[in-house]
């Protein structure tokens, strides 16, 4: 049993609106969007390289801005992080690339148009709101859809389906009469299946999704694609369901489950979770036992903490596990007592008493109220001036003790930055430097084809977490892409494997000597040229020049509000 740190990431679907006086196709936001983001890698005179709009980019700061769909449904993928509290960093910092490109892309439309982007929204035919990747050993993965299928029925499929109780969005929909309620998620209404390899079947969905593709080394990793669990606005939910997550992830490689949790109908299940504001709704279980999707919650909650945290087996692979695990029990005792009393931490509750506080300040009288409707879509907005949120119009709702789980500063680090603990630190850095590419993956680089060596041949980052500043910044920062290639391999090699990678040593010591040249000849005073220099500018022998870096996305640190 191979345990391993619980690497993290969300992708976040983005459906933007163009606010034109003449019609305009849906995909033209999303494309103007990525074509304005000031963090796409630069050719050499410092200009943006062209768009490859059918794949979207990878950004210098190893995310990726793409359009999902042929509709042009915008998405943005965070990085790749190993802890909670810096993926919710990362997805803040996500939005906050999304909405300055968005502002770019409407000075460059001079005056033409606006553009809104949403976190979340639906309607009667779609549903969109994000994935959460996470990584697990491949052991675990085969095991889990075969051997020991039971973990998924124990643990997976119950914490999965009654998750919208906890981390639902929030959202209005129109009932069969005609009549708007509110209900915690709306996307739970679109599963209905229990498992299949599709993401966007309409009301078909799988609560859990089979699609197996590593984006690593598949023989050593796997990808566990989850698309049932709602998107964040509140940093809190967004922390303590990535951190749940990572913890229901470590449980599953340490083949542990609790007992008696087996749902009738997870299908029924998630639809109840996502539907009941009162909390008071009951599922059925195979046991014949009926409890809340709450209860259900807090058993999987409590089962973590006794056999992981508490024995002190969960913090080398989730960092802040005893604090994720008592923000989550807290939250459940809050939200049993009152559901109001987790406000500014749940993202449903904090949405409803919003609203609900609109309409006793006048702004509508009813849920199908415009004005209404328009706040609700507005808690969704990542321009955050605009959204309720964050401008100052929640500091009215009760907190459970809400601490504040991510600073300002985290968050505009990770805005122009990688992290520097994974493989994104690697490609962000990559692409800073030698931008011109054929593709881009998360797990691989292909190079354009410029010079004898380089020729459709590709960087490999098969490995998420041992590349990283620390194993390779000398390297990526320094080396030419042979020498980053050749330690990119060493590094990414997995004891056990047949053949081991070669090469590490000597990229490394390459980089060395000629940093050892350079500091000779600026001890010379400029007399002479190290053989690195004659051959011409770092980064140009085979076939690739170090680009000039691209422009930066502007943030403020000055200003840390409570509510951020």
């Amino acid at each position: 049993m191979k345990l391993l740190p619980k690497i993290v990431g969300w992708e976040s679907e983005l459906p933007a609106i163009t606010l034109a006086d003449v019609p305009v196709a849906d995909s033209f936001a999303t494309h103007s969007i990525i074509a304005a983001c000031p963090l796409r890698p630069t050719a050499a005179d410092g200009h943006p390289l062209p768009v490859r709009s059918h794949r979207g980019e990878f950004l210098v700061n190893g995310c990726r801005l793409y359009p999902e769909n042929e509709q042009g449904l915008l998405e943005i993928s965070t990085h790749e992080q190993l802890s909670a509290r810096g993926a919710a960093a990362s997805l803040l910092a996500g939005f906050h690339v999304v909405n300055q490109s968005r502002r770019l892309a409407e000075e460059a439309g001079d005056g033409e148009f606006e553009i809104e982007v949403l976190v979340s929204s639906a309607n009667e035919l779609s549903s969109w709101g994000g994935h959460l990747n996470l990584l697990l050993s491949r052991e675990t993965f085969d095991d889990m859809f075969g051997a020991r299928q039971h973990l998924l029925f124990q643990l997976l499929i119950p914490f999965l389906a009654t998750a919208p109780t906890l981390f639902g969005f929030g959202d209005l929909i129109e009932q069969p009469d005609g009549k708007v309620r509110f209900v915690p998620s709306s996307r739970a209404g679109f599963f209905g299946d229990l498992m299949h390899h599709g993401t966007t079947q309409g009301r078909r969905r799988p609560i859990v999704n089979l699609r197996d593709e590593a984006l690593a080394d598949k023989l050593h990793f796997a990808r566990l694609h989850t698309i049932s669990l709602d998107p964040s606005m509140s940093p809190w939910a967004a922390w303590v369901k990535f951190g749940a997550m990572q913890l229901v992830g470590l449980a599953l490689e340490m083949r542990l489950a609790p007992q008696n949790l087996i749902l009738d109908n997870p299908v029924a299940a998630i639809k109840v979770a996502g539907s009941d504001c009162s909390l008071t709704r009951k599922v059925r279980l195979a046991s014949g036992d009926s409890v809340t999707p709450l209860q259900v919650q807090r058993t999987i909650a409590e089962f973590i903490r006794d056999r992981i945290v508490e024995p002190g087996d969960a913090e080398p692979y989730v960092p802040e596990a005893e604090a994720i695990v008592t923000a989550w029990l807290e939250t459940l005792d809050a939200m049993a007592q009152d559901p109001a009393l987790a406000g500014r931490r749940v993202d449903w509750v904090t949405k409803k008493l919003l609203l609900e506080h609109a309409m006793d300040e006048g702004d509508g009288t009813d849920w199908d109220d415009e004005e209404i409707k328009y706040l609700a879509l507005m808690y969704g907005s990542v321009d955050f001036k605009a959204n309720p949120f964050f401008d100052g119009r929640a500091s009215f709702i009760p907190a459970a003790g809400a601490e504040r789980v991510v600073t300002v500063r985290e968050v505009a680090a990770l805005v122009n930055e990688p992290p520097p603990d994974t493989r994104a630190w690697v490609r962000g850095r990559i692409l800073r430097r030698f931008p011109d590419i054929t593709s881009a993956d998360w797990h691989r680089i292909k190079f354009r084809s410029k010079g004898r060596q380089w020729g459709g041949q590709e960087i490999e980052l098969s490995h998420p977490y041992r590349l990283n500043e620390e194993t390779c910044g000398e390297v990526v920062e320094n080396g030419t892409l042979e020498e980053i290639a050749d330690h990119v391999e060493g590094v990414c090699w997995e004891p056990g494997a047949s053949v081991r990678r070669v090469g590490t040593g000597a990229s490394t010591r390459a980089v060395t000597k000629r940093k050892a040249e350079a500091k000779h000849d600026a001890d010379r005073g400029g007399q002479g040229q190290s053989k690195r220099q004659q051959s011409g500018a770092r980064g140009e022998s085979h076939g690739q020049r170090a680009h000039a870096a691209p422009r930066s996305v502007a943030v403020s640190t000055t200003e840390e509000r409570e509510d951020e």
